[in-house]
């Protein structure tokens, strides 16, 4: 499980590299167009809707990585058992928030499916909203297996 979810975290981080480097071609294009008097209309909106996918592919795999930032002043002056106790306690109470986000966002995309469209491009928000969902599903799967690694080593030690 732990290696699947690792390529489809490495294979959404490059679609949302990929997806970055077009926000960056799109923008430059717009300066470069500018200053022959054309411009794209919709680019804010469209960045504004594209973006979703780099910051959302980053989560999993920042976690992933183990490269979330961790203040450890308080758990570093505790024992390896109760370090981990609070690893799991913290490793819960984000994986409940992510589970809430996904929850809430899978509503939103129910509830407004074919209903919401963008302002000026008249683009549907629903296919954002899906790569958002999937996005934290993936984060939540990546805490997940962090947790049971942690709880695994846990009970060996």
């Amino acid at each position: 499980m732990a290696n699947i979810a690792r390529r489809i975290v490495g294979v959404s981080v490059i679609f949302g590299g990929g997806v970055l480097l077009g926000i960056v071609a799109l923008i430059i294009f717009n300066i470069i167009a500018r200053f022959f008097g054309y411009f794209f209309l919709g680019t804010y909106e469209l960045v504004e809707m594209v973006i979703v996918a780099p910051v959302v592919f980053a989560l999993p795999y920042t976690a992933l990585k183990q490269g979330h930032v961790a203040i450890r002043i308080l758990t570093s002056r505790l024992s390896a058992r109760s370090q981990a106790i609070c690893g799991i306690f913290a490793s819960f109470i984000c994986i409940g928030v992510l589970v809430a986000m996904v929850w809430t966002s899978i509503e939103l995309v129910r509830e407004r499916m074919l209903t919401e469209i963008t302002q000026v491009l008249e683009f549907y928000v629903l296919p954002f909203r899906c790569v958002w969902a999937f996005g934290l599903i993936l984060f939540c799967l990546v805490l997940l297996i962090d947790l049971f690694k942690t709880l695994s080593q846990g009970l060996r030690e």
